[in-house]
């Protein structure tokens, strides 16, 4: 059961369903692109509602 909820992945680059970075790096595992596999990205995550803010990181 995820945490988070899921969405289909998309690797799209706007000319190909898969971009060449998703497609060499995905090639390099060994593995096919998990093209509309249910996923997560870090874009949606950080819109959830189910974090909580705690405050901001300074250097």
């Amino acid at each position: 059961m995820p945490i988070f909820e899921t969405i289909p992945m998309q690797f799209a680059d706007g000319e190909n369903a898969v971009s060449a970075f998703w497609q060499a790096y995905y090639e390099d595992l060994g593995v096919a692109v998990p093209v509309g596999q249910p996923g997560t990205n870090p874009s949606q995550l950080a819109q959830s509602a189910k974090l909580i803010y705690k405050g901001e990181l300074h250097d």
